[in-house]
């Protein structure tokens, strides 16, 4: 299932949002060649190499840009459900693809915009800034979405724009991007104090909540441990493959929990996706599901859902590098 979204890193990567004179633009879902790559964040007017860790900056890429929009795009789909009925989950995937990819493009647009407000000549901390400003932009950019249910147009970015203008007019920029470039450069693996010291049972939180919505028919308390276990699998997995240039850092703990946690909040809105498709399904098709299922509710198309969408994730945090070049996707 995984494997049948690795055209999404190569279709959807190939643009730059982020080159000199382009502006924010009206972005459409029928647009797929809108991510951009390796330089997205990295473009500073410095030549050097930035030197922040690959896999600390992927990190970032992933919770604040990656997490927010996807979870934005499972939020419509659901309430989707409920006036246009389920869609397999294929096809549900291949919205999630088309429409992080124009999310993702709007915000990094958004980010590169904001982040022209600041000189900055040093490489490092202009990624540190652009990383600081994601966490900021992508939240707005995925409320959008979530409250007008469509991708921004001309006017929608223009919308977003202002809202952040308002912040950002009121507020010393030049001290706070000082201040945010120097925690990252400086102790990197601190940019949330809070999310070091967090462990399994912080990320088992959201796991919790939408089990005891409902639990397929198994018992909770089971289940509860059943997909923890797993989750935790894959959050270790992500972080083997994010940190395989960085050795040092593959059992970190900060990274361990930044991923649990994402991981975690991920199975949670697939497991409420597939609980609102079953509160939705007309008698006949619920008899369908049970006869395919031998009689009982399955969490497999949940585990399907959350596999292939961590893999969009990855892909995400991949190719929104900002040193490897070679990890650029090809645009065949």
């Amino acid at each position: 299932m995984v494997t049948q979204w690795s055209s999404f890193g190569h279709s959807a990567y190939r643009d730059n949002p982020f080159s000199d004179d382009e502006k924010p633009r009206s972005h459409t879902n029928h647009a797929p060649h809108i991510i951009s790559n390796a330089q997205d964040i990295s473009k500073s007017d410095d030549s050097q190499e930035a030197s922040l860790p690959l896999a600390l900056i992927q990190l970032g890429t992933l919770k604040e840009v990656g997490m927010p929009l996807i979870s934005a795009s499972i939020d419509v789909q659901i309430r989707n459900m409920a006036t246009q009925g389920a869609q397999p989950l294929s096809t549900r995937l291949q919205e999630d693809a088309k429409t992080l990819s124009s999310l993702v493009k709007t915000s990094m647009s958004l980010i590169r915009h904001v982040a022209g407000a600041v000189p900055v000549n040093n490489p490092e901390k202009s990624i540190a800034i652009k990383m600081g400003l994601a966490s900021f932009v992508s939240p707005i950019v995925a409320d959008y979405y979530k409250l007008h249910m469509a991708l921004p147009e001309e006017k929608g970015v223009f919308e977003i724009l202002e809202k952040i203008d308002a912040v950002t007019k009121v507020i010393d920029l030049d001290h706070w991007a000082e201040e945010v470039s120097e925690k990252m450069l400086f102790n990197p693996l601190a940019l949330n104090r809070e999310s070091q010291r967090s462990n399994q049972l912080e990320a088992s939180l959201p796991i919790i909540q939408a089990v005891s919505r409902f639990s397929f028919g198994l018992n909770p308390d089971q289940l509860i441990k059943d997909a923890l276990a797993r989750v935790v699998g894959a959050a270790e997995n992500l972080s083997l493959r994010i940190c395989e240039r960085e050795p040092s850092l593959k059992r970190d703990p900060a990274i361990a929990s930044v991923l649990n946690k994402a991981a975690a909040q991920l199975y949670a809105d697939c497991h409420f996706e597939e609980v609102e498709r079953l509160s939705l399904m007309a008698e006949q098709e619920q008899q369908r599901y049970i006869r395919h299922y031998g009689g009982n509710y399955s969490l497999e198309p949940v585990w399907q859902a959350f596999e292939a969408r961590l893999h969009m994730l990855f892909i995400i945090a991949d190719h929104l590098n900002f040193q490897d070049k070679t990890k650029m996707p090809n645009a065949a």
